[in-house]
């Protein structure tokens, strides 16, 4: 849950007057940006600069990006390479530039619809990241899966194959992984003997 959720625009401007519901739902801060000469990116402007100012505060742990716009790539960069975990959220024409800057990118109607990917396609995935990990035994922690995952593809999400979290789609390829709890909530998974 963020401690700081903030909305930037021109909320006086048509295009953007459906989001008054959303913001108050929500309990976003909205952040007026007046525009005085058009095409111009005052909102990006903003952002960018109050997430500089939260970044060198370090108040936060993490920033999410709810913007299909190329330009803020630039500062999903620069978040991550101040150590914190960038999660972006855009539409399907989202341009891959700001999709690889961030650490986990999703789009926003893999939260909304069905599964779009066969279960194949992920064992497949799961695999090649599993090979990707060096590993002195064949036990491989969850969380370390997951991010692998997310390395070789930032848009990698278990919704995509209908389930809500890894650990479920791995119940799901049970044909082709176990799961093992080796202290309390440390999920480890391997590759069934044999294969």
């Amino acid at each position: 849950m963020p401690v700081i959720a903030r909305c930037y625009g021109n909320f006086t401007n048509s295009r953007l007057r459906s989001w008054r519901n959303p913001i108050l739902h929500h309990g976003l801060e909205p952040r007026q940006q007046f525009t005085s000469v058009a095409g111009k990116n005052t909102a990006d402007i903003a952002m960018v600069l109050d997430a500089m100012d939260l970044l060198h505060q370090r108040s936060v742990d993490g920033f999410c990006l709810a913007t299909s716009d190329s330009d803020l790539a630039p500062l999903a960069r620069r978040i991550r390479a101040d150590g914190l975990l960038v999660y972006g959220f855009g539409s399907p024409s989202t341009p891959m530039s700001f999709r690889l800057a961030c650490s986990h990118f999703t789009f926003l109607n893999d939260l909304q619809q069905p599964p779009h990917q066969s279960l194949d396609k992920a064992a497949e995935q799961i695999m090649a990241a599993m090979t990707a990990i060096k590993s002195e035994d064949e036990w491989v922690p969850l969380t370390t899966l997951g991010m692998k995952l997310r390395k070789l593809d930032p848009d990698w999400n278990p919704r995509s194959y209908g389930a809500r979290k890894l650990v479920d789609l791995i119940g799901e390829l049970d044909e082709l992984f176990e799961l093992n709890v080796f202290l309390p909530g440390a999920v480890h998974v391997r590759r069934k003997p044999g294969l």
